[in-house]
């Protein structure tokens, strides 16, 4: 007796697992799934801009000798003030006398001499930026530049305490030459300087930062799907679709990829529902989706 219930109590135990194991493999999956429709596919980059003016001009001294006055940093310029005075009085160098050469408003935005100091004829002293038109300057490494062209359209995040403004700007110019310079991990790169014009950076503050945008490629009316959905099989692209309530692969062709999507080809079509994550382990052909 004993013998026998043992047996029946085993075949029990088979049978629950065996009822549990079809359940689980015929229990419909609850997957995360989107509609495909066709939309933009864009892929840019950010690049730190500084708000410069394109008229500056470098102050050097005129004869060696001790500094009496020099303006001092920040300060706002006017024809005819004087911004360096040497220890001989009959040695004044001033904004009058430069006015042939400069004709606007300005601010010292760099002071390279102290006052009670000697300067040697030819030392740069100060750096005025004169009242114009205003741009951002961005140092961009060469190998991005090679996409760009003048008159490009670009994005601009400009921050201003805790609040982003967000306007559009214009390429003006691209240097035609690269010039070395280290990153902050201590690594040669090749950059290019590219200026930036926006009516907004009139109001901005020299020497402030911007958020560029670039974009490298902007396509309309095309299939995408997330990069998560992709994945291959014998090195073609494929995703996991549904149709009539059961999971399907779907052989796909890639176009053009951003950072997150993939352009879909051929292979989708709007309307179709598929699968986010292709990387799930019980996907199989076949099985019931909710």
């Amino acid at each position: 007796m004993k013998k026998t219930a043992k047996i029946i109590l085993i075949i029990v135990l088979l049978g629950v697992i065996g009822g549990l194991v079809y359940y689980m493999k015929t229990k419909p999956l609850e997957l995360k799934t989107f509609e495909v429709e066709t939309g933009e596919i864009i892929k840019d980059f950010k690049e730190t801009g500084t708000i410069m003016s394109k008229d500056v001009e470098v102050i050097s001294a005129p004869i060696s000798e001790k500094v009496l006055f020099v303006a001092e940093l920040g300060s706002e310029v006017k024809e005819g003030n004087m911004i360096l005075k040497f220890e001989d009085e009959d040695q004044i160098y001033d904004y009058k006398e430069k006015r042939e050469f400069v004709r606007k408003d300005g601010i010292i935005t760099k002071v390279f001499v102290t006052k009670g100091a000697f300067i040697a004829k030819g030392t740069p002293a100060l750096e005025i930026v004169y009242d114009s038109e205003k741009y951002a300057k961005c140092e961009m490494l060469a190998s991005n530049v090679s996409s760009l062209e003048k008159g490009e359209e670009v994005k601009i995040i400009q921050k201003s305490g805790q609040e982003e403004k967000e306007y559009s700007g214009e390429i003006a110019e691209i240097a035609n030459f690269a010039s070395t310079q280290m990153s902050s991990l201590g690594l040669k790169e090749q950059r290019v300087e590219v200026l930036i014009k926006a009516d907004e950076f009139n109001d901005s503050i020299l020497g402030s930062e911007v958020d560029v945008i670039f974009e490298t490629m902007h396509l309309e009316d095309v299939v995408t799907v997330p990069k998560t959905s992709v994945f291959k099989e014998e090195e073609k692209d494929f995703v996991w679709v549904v149709k009539d309530g059961e999971l399907a692969k779907s052989n796909v062709e890639l176009g053009m990829d951003s950072d997150y999507d993939y352009e879909v080809v051929f292979g989708l079509a709007e309307g179709d529902i598929v699968v986010v994550d292709s990387n799930n382990v019980e996907l199989e052909e076949g099985k019931k989706v909710k």
